[in-house]
């Protein structure tokens, strides 16, 4: 896989990894990209590649990609043809929004992913200037992409954009928040039903920790038979929790049928978002009266 100007390699390329970098309400996904250029000889003229880029696409296997975006280089190199070999790194960094790692994630759907990263620049010898341009083909792996997903802080952002409460080790609520931790974790592995199972379980750790039980009757008690419009914010959302731990049953259990209940991304993301924000509220509550607890991870 070469850039080449008038038929004659300049550089062979080749993508050695993918990470991942967090910022302030943005995210980057950084393209390691090898230069490997060949020695001229002596009496050649030089050729001088600059103005790079790479277009980046994107796919759930290696023959269907859709367009993600365009990476700049971190630094704007320019590389030049030498009578000795040279070899030259270069980081290609694309900026990337949270609906777009949605919809990364929507891609891979638990499975790997595969890069179509497309270097193209202008290659100038003394006469002309030519258009050079490679196709890549990068895969990473399941592993490797949850590598990525730590580095662009994804283990406390969930991508749906609820932020995921931080428990020390001290905090009453620390099993239910490692609980979803490990929800999420399932999510991207594609661990669909036993994202659902940890939910419920989550919300059964709350409700037992907390002691809701006679809270979560009486909001039952309000909303089945009145005054709703009497219910206080928390009563509601005991009432939204004890809806999602029932939505959550079967996850243990068969259907009426004898059948075992599957469950969707899609539904795992619900349950997922619903669980998160039930903790989030509870911790947040606790916060203040628990020296060193953060109600939020940062």
């Amino acid at each position: 896989m070469s850039l080449t100007y008038n038929s004659r390699i300049i550089a062979d390329t080749q993508v050695q990894g993918v990470t991942g970098l967090r910022g302030i309400g943005c995210y980057q996904l950084r393209f390691c990209v090898n230069f490997n250029l060949p020695n001229w000889g002596p009496h050649d003229e030089t050729i001088v590649l600059s103005g790079l880029r790479a277009e980046i696409a994107v796919g759930a296997n290696p023959t269907e990609f859709n367009l993600l975006g365009y990476a700049m280089p971190e630094t704007p190199l320019s590389l030049q043809t030498k009578a000795c070999p040279q070899r030259q790194p270069m980081l290609f960094l694309l900026d990337l929004s949270e609906q777009q790692l949605f919809g990364l994630e929507s891609v891979r759907n638990g499975g790997d992913l595969y890069f179509r990263v497309t270097i193209s620049g202008e290659a100038r010898g003394s006469k002309d200037g030519q258009w050079a341009r490679e196709e890549l083909r990068h895969e990473v792996t399941l592993s490797n992409w949850s590598r990525v997903l730590r580095d662009l802080g994804y283990a406390d952002l969930l991508i749906i954009g609820v932020e995921l409460p931080k428990a020390e080790l001290g905090h009453r609520l620390r099993a239910a928040v490692e609980l979803v931790r490990q929800a999420h974790r399932d999510l991207i592995a594609g661990r669909y039903d036993s994202v659902v199972a940890r939910c419920r379980q989550a919300l059964e750790s709350i409700r037992s920790v907390l002691g809701q039980k006679e809270s979560i009757e009486g909001a039952l008690d309000k909303f089945c038979k009145g005054p709703r419009k009497t219910m206080t914010k928390h009563e509601r959302e005991l009432l939204i929790g004890e809806a999602a731990r029932h939505y959550a049953h079967l996850a243990h259990h068969v259907d009426q049928a004898g059948e075992q209940q599957w469950y969707s991304r899609g539904d795992a993301n619900f349950l997922l978002a619903i669980t998160a924000a039930m903790i989030s509220s509870e911790v947040s509550g606790f916060s203040e009266m628990l020296p060193g607890v953060d109600g939020f991870a940062p």
